[in-house]
This record gives structure tokens, sequence and C-alpha cells, in this order.
């Protein structure tokens, strides 16, 4: 009866052991796959792994009650922690674990790993201890993910490095191909579809899908969509780490660049401004070196300073080569007058929502004329800008409005999406989670953006208590009524309430952020 009891036991603890190792290959791949940001995201999980251990230390504990007692004690402990360590439904994830190659191999080294340290504990330990075994593999499992990507990154490294090379290869069997590089701390994606939506007017344009912004996937993007007929590729380059910028820049060899912006995002992972800055630099940096210039957002104080310091003739910019006059925004959109340096105009009119866009079109139609394009060809091509996906855009419900700029949230994009927000006449309503990854700054940055929404906002709705109390605090400071401020754990419920909020005007309602589910 005993050996049935700890073979159930065996059973219970297996299965709870893989539920484990999937959940935590979502929140590595959320993380990049990157050693240091995962290991320092599960030192911050504390609460979790805390019941780890106490699952651990009373699976163990119940043999000290004897042989049978203990292993029904394990039973039940390892059926608690399969409970709690169950991946989250797809339907329910954000951004659902994909089942790549890479992710397989790892899966197969963890099991690996597990199956000779219970092979081990079988020829080594006697029955009654092997609760104490699968104590031990409780405790660790979170950080398998850890240990299967040191053992197989040098498989990885090889398998990267052969796309990259195939990709490389690929772009030096189309020699006309014109490749643009953008980065920025924000507005990056919205400049891609800007620019890709005006050269399509005039040319065949590939452009990196959705956030494809790392190595893999413009990698990906190349080898799995680039076409003989294509003339130009527009690669949006992200980055998180001094030299992800220049590592983009060795596979697409990009003929001219866009820095839209710099500014405080990503600090958890850069750990200062002066990094961020080097990094978007890097684009300008690798232009420079081959003769190429680089085209540069303005209005942005950190850019303008960076341009100080270096050489004029590497850049395309505000103060020497274009400008910017006759600014208007409304809830329809943002107008504006962009004059080259050849002293001819243009009157350009985009359905996007903020005055902030105009840096961001600006250096799309510089772009574009430098490949080719004429002025009133780009006049006619802006009228079909659309927001990119998440980034301010509008939709209705009924009366009501939906502005969803819930991809990603930094300072300088609060700021934008609430003055957005202002333009509006009605009831107008944030829901945020706040801002994340911005190191020792998040406290200051989330009560500035409670202060700014304070004086914009008519309801502020906040998801998640633990993390918001500096929003309600920026909030409650300026002085806003502190029952019109909301707090829920589900962004679900939060924006059922944002729009069944009491009032008799039309609600206008701004979705800021939406935090992944590793967060």
């Amino acid at each position: 009866m005993t050996e049935a009891i700890y073979i159930l036991f065996g059973a219970a603890a297996l299965f709870a052991l893989v539920l484990c190792t999937i959940k935590y290959m979502h929140f590595f791949q959320l993380n990049s796959y990157k050693f240091a940001e995962h290991k320092s995201w599960l030192l911050r999980r504390r609460g979790p792994l805390m019941l780890t251990a106490i699952i651990a230390a009373l699976t163990a504990l119940g043999v000290v009650f004897g042989e049978l007692f203990g292993g029904i004690i394990a039973i039940l402990m390892s059926l608690i922690y399969a409970a709690v360590s169950k991946p989250k439904p797809k339907k329910l994830s954000k951004k659902p674990l994909v089942f790549t190659a890479r992710v397989k191999r790892m899966l197969v080294t963890e099991y690996v790993i597990i199956f000779i340290a219970a092979v081990l504990s079988l020829m080594l330990i006697p029955l009654w201890a092997l609760p104490f075994a699968a104590a031990v593999l409780f405790l660790i499992c979170p950080y398998l993910n850890l240990a299967a990507n040191l053992i197989n990154s040098p498989i990885e490294k090889a398998i990267c490095n052969y796309y990259i090379n195939d990709a490389k290869k690929l772009l030096a069997s189309h020699p006309d191909l014109k490749v643009v590089g953008i980065t920025g701390s924000y507005g990056k994606t919205g400049t891609k579809y800007a620019l890709s939506t005006i050269l399509s007017q005039k040319y065949d344009v590939l452009m990196t899908p959705a956030s494809y912004n790392t190595p893999m996937g413009v990698v990906k993007t190349i080898r799995s969509s680039l076409r003989a007929t294509h003339e130009i590729f527009v690669c949006e380059m992200g980055a998180k780490y001094v030299g992800d910028i220049d590592e983009l820049c060795r596979i697409v060899d990009a003929d001219i660049g866009i820095i839209t912006s710099v500014g405080a995002q990503h600090l958890e992972t850069f750990g200062d401004l002066e990094s961020i800055v080097k990094t978007k630099f890097e684009l300008a940096d690798y232009l420079s070196a081959r003769g190429k210039r680089t085209v540069v957002g303005y209005g942005n104080e950190i850019i303008d300073r960076e341009l100080d310091a270096r050489r004029p003739e590497d850049f395309i910019s505000a103060s020497k080569d274009f400008s910017v006059s006759d600014i208007s925004a409304d809830e329809l959109g943002t107008s504006f007058t962009l004059t080259i340096k050849s002293g001819e105009s243009v009157r350009l009119t985009v359905s996007l929502l903020g005055a902030h866009n105009v840096s961001n079109i600006a250096c799309a139609a510089v772009t574009a004329h430098e490949l080719g394009m004429t002025l009133d060809e780009i006049r006619l091509a802006a009228k079909r800008i659309k927001p990119a996906p998440h980034r301010l855009e509008m939709s209705r419900r009924g009366k009501d409005i939906l502005i969803d700029d819930a991809y990603n949230a930094n300072p300088a994009g609060t700021r934008a999406a609430l003055n957005a927000l202002s333009l509006f006449d009605g009831c107008r309503i944030i829901v945020t989670p706040g801002m994340i990854e911005l190191g020792s700054e998040s406290e200051r940055f989330n009560r500035e953006l409670g202060e700014n929404a304070a004086r914009i906002c008519d309801f502020i709705v906040l998801v998640g208590k633990r993390q918001t109390g500096p929003i309600a605090l920026g909030a409650l400071t300026a002085g806003f009524d502190e029952n019109r401020l909301k707090i829920f754990e589900r962004v679900e419920d939060a924006i059922n309430f944002a729009f069944s909020a009491s009032t008799d005007k039309r609600r206008i309602v701004l979705i800021e952020n939406d935090l992944p589910d590793n967060y």
C-alpha cells in the first residue's frame, strides 16, 4: 500500500513540475529570453516563490509523521503545487506562450534535468525520503529556465548565427533594395507605419510587422517575406541593452535612418539615461561611419543636445534641413505645414490624434522625399496614414469614444496621450495600470502621471492596487476628487466601469498601457 502511495506521489509531483516548467517558460519568453532580465524578474516574485517554498516544506514535513501519512500529504501538496503553478489559459493570456523551436528545445532540456534528478533520487535515497527530493525540485523549478538556457546557449547561438547569416545573404542578393532603420524611445512604430504608408504610394515596400524589432524578429521578416519585387525595407529597431541597435545595423546595413526620440524608457535594463542615448545613437554612428545620414525628430531636448556635439552633416534635422509650422490638432486629426531645405512647402493632414505626432510624420515625410518622392506625392499619401494598432487608436462605442493607447507607456507618451484626450469635449476618463520598466524612477514618473491626469480627467480608473499607488497619490495630491478615483484588479472591470460611469456627457475613455502577463 505504501509503495502505491509513493507511485501516486511520483505521478502527482511529475505533473506539478511539468506545469511549472511551462508556466515559467512563458515568463522567460515574455522576458525576451534574457538571462539577467528573467533572473531579476524572479527575484521580484518573492510572494509566489515563497508559496513554493512553503508547499515544498510541507511536502517534506509530512514524512515526519510516518511513511503512509507522509506520502498522502506529499500527494496533496503536489496537487496544490500543480494548481498554483498551472499556466494561464491561452484565451486569458494577453500574449500566450508560443511553442517555438527554441522553447521546445529548452523544455526538452528541462525535462532531461528533472528525469536525471528523479532517477538519481530513486537510486540513492530510500523511498520514504522521496518527498524531500521532490521538495528540492519544487524549489528550483522556477529557475530551470535559466539552467536550460545556459546549457543550450552554444546551440542557440549557432542557430541564431545561421539564420542571421542567411538573412544577410538574402539582403545582399537584392543590391537595389533601400533599407530604412527606425529607432527611438517612443514613436518608432507609428513612424514606421506612417513611412511605409507614404512610400507604398510609389514603391513596393516591406515593413517589419507588429513589433518585430529584435534581431530574430527582423531576421524572420527578411527570411519569410522579402521578395525580389521589394524596393524598400522599413525596419523598426528596438533595444533594451547597449549594443542592441548596433547588432541590428550589422544585420540590415541601413541606407538611411530615423531617430524619433530619446527618453526614459526601459531604464530597468539600461540602468541610466546616458546608456539609452548611446544605444539610440548607435544607428547614427553606424550610418555616419559609412557616409550615410540619419533623420532626427525635433522638439526633443536630448536629441538637440546630442546634435550639438556631433557633425551636422551626418544628420537631416529641423535645425537646418526642414521646418514645421502652422500646427493644428483636434479630435479629427492633425495638420501642419512642412518646409524643406529648398524652400518648397506642403500642407499635410493626417487622421492621427495629438500634435506629438507631427515630429514623427515630418520625419517620415522627409525620409520619403530623400528616397525620391515629391512633396505632392507625399501630401496625397499622408491622407491614408492610420494609427498603429493600440497607439492612440480611436473607435466609437455608441455615442462614447474609446482611445486605445494600450500597447505601451512611457513618461513622454502618457503626457502626449493625455494631451490628445484633452482635445475632446465630454467626460474624460483614463484607465491605466501605470508605467513599468522605469527602474528607480518608476515611482516619480507614475506620480507625475497621476498629477497630469488630475488636471485633465473627470475619472481616473486604475488597474492593480499594488503598482498604481504612486498614481493615486499624485492625483490626490493635485486635488483630485477621491470619489472619482477608482481601483480595480482586472482591466476588464476597469473598462466596464469607465463606460458605465455616471454622466450626462459622452464618455471619452483613454486606455493607457496594458501590462503583459509577467506583471
